[in-house]
């Protein structure tokens, strides 16, 4: 079950503050408690581990888009998320990028390779392509 509400609770007593791991009300399961600035920087990891992920996947991509949304959900007021904000620079950028990856796939598929594995070999291609390798 994903939480769209916040679920306040009372500061415990002899806390300055709660730490992200492991935590237990009362009898109940315990639980992780994942601190707000933890879980906006976990949303970068998984973001990025996504990238990785083939699209065929959908189960597991499901399950960790799921997981960023819950965890960008802790951000309140203005605590700066997302931490960049997407300029017309960086679409642009974006575009160009996405073109780039377009064209390579269709070059594979071109070339005989079957659409399900152009599509992941030209993302790895781009991806190296941005990382100078």
């Amino acid at each position: 079950m994903i939480m769209t509400d916040i679920q306040r609770l009372p500061q415990p007593a002899d806390l300055d503050r709660v730490e992200t791991g492991p935590v237990q009300f009362g009898d109940d399961w315990p639980g992780v408690f994942i601190r707000g600035d933890n879980a906006l920087t976990i949303v970068h990891v998984v973001l990025e581990a996504l990238t990785y992920i083939p699209k065929r996947e959908y189960l597991v991509t499901a399950q960790l888009s799921g997981l960023v949304d819950t965890l960008q959900s802790c951000s309140v007021g203005d605590t700066g998320w997302p931490p960049f904000q997407s300029s017309p620079i960086a679409i642009a950028e974006r575009n160009i990028w996405v073109k780039r990856f377009e064209a390579r796939k269709a070059e594979l598929i071109a070339g005989g390779m079957l659409v399900k594995d152009a599509d992941e070999k030209a993302a790895r291609d781009i991806i190296a392509e941005l990382r100078g390798q």
